[in-house]
């Protein structure tokens, strides 16, 4: 319902869950390529490899956030805040939400 998914984008705690997540894979597998973070928070969140088009939308998401902090190529790789939006993105999939 309407409901489920604006408390999913706009709760403190899925908020803080995100956060928690995108810290322990940034220490968890430390020098890491942004490509196979991705894939593996996917393969965490959904169960599965991500599709070429979605691994392509999760990368450009995450250069745009890194952009939007305004993170240079070093900063990025280790800088939390882009990663914790994806994992809040990951959080809010279709697919993470429904099982089959």
């Amino acid at each position: 319902v309407p409901g489920q998914a604006l408390l999913l984008l706009n709760n403190e705690f899925v908020h803080r869950q995100a956060v928690a997540w995108a810290r322990r894979s940034l220490a968890d597998e430390r020098g890491l390529a942004r490509d196979l973070r991705i894939e593996r928070l996917f393969r965490q969140a959904i169960g599965r490899e991500p599709e070429v088009a979605e691994a392509e939308a999760l990368s450009l998401f995450f250069e745009r956030q890194a952009d939007a902090y305004r993170l240079d190529a070093t900063a990025r790789a280790a800088d939390e805040r882009p990663w914790a939006d994806l994992c809040h993105v990951l959080f809010n999939t279709k697919e993470f939400l429904h099982v089959r």
